[in-house]
């Protein structure tokens, strides 16, 4: 059992350092393309970013408006600093609902 466990710890640390390194990659392109005048292909990595969270791939593949919404506040708020950058006030995800029309 304590084998199993100091394993899965390992695991985990090793997800987490995964993580942080990918969030650091994607902020070091996103800055160098701004800093380098290349404002539509950092909007463009920042949407590819957006597009592989996990919440993103759940509202889409579900079609849940709710979550999108939901989705829409989180991603404002959490990428706040590049939109900025963008000239972007807010995300608007609208387009991914289903007209219930």
């Amino acid at each position: 059992m304590i084998i199993v466990f100091f394993t899965m710890a390992s695991n985990i640390s090793a997800i987490r350092k995964s993580i942080i390194l990918k969030d650091k990659d994607f902020q070091a392109k996103f800055y160098a393309l701004i800093l380098s005048g290349e404002k539509d292909k950092a909007k463009l990595l920042l949407f590819e970013q957006i597009s592989k969270e996990e919440s993103f791939i759940y509202a889409i593949l579900y079609q849940n408006d709710k979550k999108i919404d939901t989705m829409q506040e989180k991603f404002s708020k959490e990428y706040d600093s590049e939109l900025q950058l963008l000239g972007i006030e807010k995300l608007d995800m609208s387009m991914l609902k289903i007209s219930k029309e």
